[in-house]
């Protein structure tokens, strides 16, 4: 939907790439849609599986080598912030 959507993708996709404009008043734009539709739906989930096997994979590297140190430092806190309020166990 944010693909297709885009202010800078939708005048390119619907008015040059399946000339939807052109059908405007006729019966061909019903089966013309549903065929557009079905096609974004199937480009943006290819793209979508290409994204999630390359630069996904890089990211949530990066993503769980910090979030291990996060976590570990928010548990400091929270158990410095327990004492303080709760005081010693």
């Amino acid at each position: 939907y944010l693909i297709h959507e885009n202010p800078y993708v939708s005048n390119v996709l619907w008015t040059k790439v399946f000339h939807c404009d052109m059908y405007q008043n006729r019966l061909m734009l019903i089966p013309l849609s549903a065929f557009a539709v079905l096609a974004v739906f199937v480009v943006c989930t290819f793209l979508e599986l290409i994204f999630q096997n390359t630069i996904e994979k890089l990211y949530m590297v990066l993503v769980n080598k910090y979030a291990d140190l996060l976590n570990l430092k928010l548990q400091k806190m929270s158990d410095y912030f327990k004492k303080f309020i709760f005081g010693k166990e």
